[in-house]
């Protein structure tokens, strides 16, 4: 890997964007401990890694929360005990440039069951995920079509984020997150994922106010656009300005939602800071897909962004499937996206660490 590259593991502190598993074994790092957490970040100095990302929120909250103590993953070690903080410490301390991952209108389901006014709200539910879906390999698109209700792409867990309440709910997280964890050195923005476009009146008196025009009536395209276009707009004016003003020197990140912005990234662009880093992610290992790859990544650089990209670590890996050729597979995005100009590599993991990582160090 090229000496300026950061790279590193994005993996989560508590059930981030899962719903809570019928068991946890040790494999989860929501059941892990401050002793875990040192092992792991031995692990990666042993891999010379540089960065690690840390989803903290989700559904429910792996942290003492006072602004919704209703949310708080109660059986996690680190509600019990405090001890992220440290982790966080200890990271900076090894040379790891640490990274917390802040859900905002998405990822939301538990808030959404006490506050059920505050969804989004879809003019249709008629969708197919297998087609939509191109960044999640097969096996995985066919799941999520097949049990589409239980999917945050068909808006489980989506607030509006045009819905003053659900801005609220947003803000006071930021804001809680970033007062609880000064150690972390940036903070990324995990956008909503609804392929769905919002059609309550909230949504609808802002398009009818920006482009005088009767949203119910426009197709779902244009729908999806302001959709997107709305929520990068509150991100940016709301969101990032509150860890501007108050953190000056934190790296600010935000993640792609690929079926939103690879089609209108052109147009969308200026909604999105020059100084937000953009990472992209495509679990899908297919030879079409990887093609694309470069042109996609060097589009975006083009609108004047640093860019990331995202692999899998084996999250996405089709278990019917020899691993190997899937990690050789991985291995040739990494080789295109660094020479694409990328400025970052960051291996997906999630919730659930199944590797020992000093034998797998071909990631890096």
């Amino acid at each position: 890997m090229p000496t300026n590259l950061q790279y590193g593991y994005y993996v989560f502190l508590g059930i981030g964007d899962y719903h809570q598993p019928k068991f946890l074994n040790a494999n989860w790092m929501a059941t892990w401990k401050l002793k875990e957490w040192k092992i792991f970040l031995e692990h990666l100095v042993y891999l010379k890694a540089n960065t690690l990302m840390i989803y903290l929120n989700g559904h429910l909250l792996p942290y003492k929360s006072q602004c919704y103590p209703e949310l708080i993953e109660f059986n996690h070690p680190n509600i019990e005990n405090e001890f992220f903080s440290e982790v966080l410490s200890l990271a900076k301390s090894q040379g790891l440039n640490t990274i917390i991952v802040l859900s905002t209108t998405g990822h939301a389901a538990n808030y959404l069951d006490k506050n059920p006014s505050l969804s989004i709200k879809p003019r249709s539910n008629n969708v197919n995920l297998d087609q939509l879906l191109l960044p999640f390999p097969d096996h995985l698109r066919k799941t999520k079509n097949l049990a589409q209700s239980s999917s945050a792409q068909v808006g489980l867990g989506i607030l509006c984020h045009n819905n003053v309440k659900a801005q609220e709910y947003a803000i006071n997280l930021v804001k809680e997150c970033v007062n609880l964890y000064p150690q972390a050195q940036g903070i990324a923005f995990h956008p909503p994922e609804s392929i769905y476009p919002c059609f309550c009146e909230y949504c609808c008196k802002l398009f009818k106010s920006n482009y005088e025009k009767n949203m119910l009536e426009v197709s779902d395209e244009i729908a999806r656009k302001f959709y997107l276009e709305s929520y990068l707009d509150f991100q940016k004016n709301r969101l990032e300005t509150i860890i501007k003003k108050s953190l000056t020197k934190k790296q600010l990140y935000t993640f792609t939602v690929p079926w939103l912005f690879e089609q209108s990234f052109a147009k969308i662009s200026k909604y999105i800071s020059k100084d937000i880093v953009i990472i992209d992610w495509d679990y899908n290992l297919s030879t079409s897909r990887i093609n694309q790859l470069c042109k996609r990544l060097s589009d975006y650089q083009q609108h004047g962004h640093r860019v990331w990209f995202m692999p899998t670590a084996g999250f996405g890996f089709d278990k019917n499937q020899e691993i190997q050729g899937q990690v050789k597979k991985v291995k040739k995005q990494m080789e295109i996206a660094v020479d694409s100009g990328v400025s970052g590599i960051i291996h997906f993991v999630g919730p659930s660490f199944l590797v020992d990582l000093k034998k797998t160090n071909f990631y890096f």
